[in-house]
């Protein structure tokens, strides 16, 4: 049986900026060993999201970072890691759902947020340190497993949910960590993204047959109807000039009544 306490071993704290900034200065530090560890805070004060927006993380939230040394070739890691990890993350909360005997849709708004029933409930993100030569994966997970959504922002509680407000009680949030850094290691020890990978985040994709807006670099915006997953799993839009596909790296955001194509 898979020793996971073994295979990553968890560093707990209490109050922390960010459990991604806390892995960055342990890092630089050198009082990080060889091999992966997951970075555990009961809440965050300085939590970020994508491209730093602010990430709320009260306490009874599962606030990680998982250091992921890089043994292999680190471009054929990183290619599809954001959508497989994504697709890890949408497995575990459809468990934990499950366990409890609850049904929910739980679906993948591109490309690093899992939705139950439309409204977020986590976010992914990964990124590259490099620490004496060598590269390392930080993967950054928050939940918003055990307190309601009231306790967040109230600029983001029509937006978001919580799995205790889905399950109507407390989840079990050590069962969820395990199984999160069980399907995390396995998104990170594979390659691109398998048939098996790309089907999932089709079928999970939010949004699907609705006004869409991809957000470039320089502020330019192609707004669209999202169509789907191209097979590298970039989205694709229906624009007024044709099917689009959003490059690597673009944002990509949902409204109610698509703009003009730019």
């Amino acid at each position: 049986m898979r020793d996971i306490d073994r295979e990553i071993p968890i560093e707990r704290y209490g109050e922390v900026d960010s459990t991604n900034l806390l892995a960055r200065r342990k890092i630089e530090s050198g009082e990080l060993g060889g091999g992966p560890v997951m970075l555990v805070a009961d809440r965050q004060t300085g939590g970020l999201g994508r491209f730093g927006r602010p990430w709320s993380s009260p306490a009874g939230g599962v606030w990680a970072t998982l250091v992921w040394p890089v043994q292999r070739d680190l471009p054929r890691v990183l290619d599809g890691l954001g959508l497989r990890l994504a697709v890890a993350c949408a497995e575990a909360i459809e468990h934990e759902l499950a366990a409890h005997g609850r049904a929910g849709r739980v679906q993948i708004k591109w490309p690093n947020d899992v939705l139950i029933n439309g409204k977020k409930a986590l976010g992914v993100l990964a990124e590259v340190v490099r620490h004496e030569g060598r590269p390392i994966i930080l993967v950054g997970v928050g939940v918003n497993a055990d307190f309601p959504a009231g306790a967040l922002p109230e600029e983001v509680r029509d937006s978001a949910t919580t799995l205790r407000d889905v399950i109507g009680r407390s989840p079990n949030v050590a069962r969820l960590l395990d199984d999160l850094r069980r399907r995390l290691a396995d998104a990170l020890q594979r390659e691109g993204l398998s048939e098996k990978d790309l089907a999932e985040a089709r079928d999970r994709l939010f949004g699907v047959g609705e006004p869409a807006v991809v957000r470039l670099n320089g502020g330019l915006e192609i707004a669209g109807v999202l169509r789907g997953l191209d097979d590298r799993g970039l989205p694709v839009l229906e624009t007024a000039d044709g099917p689009w596909t959003a490059p690597p790296g673009a944002a990509l955001a949902h409204c109610p009544v698509a703009r003009s194509s730019v």
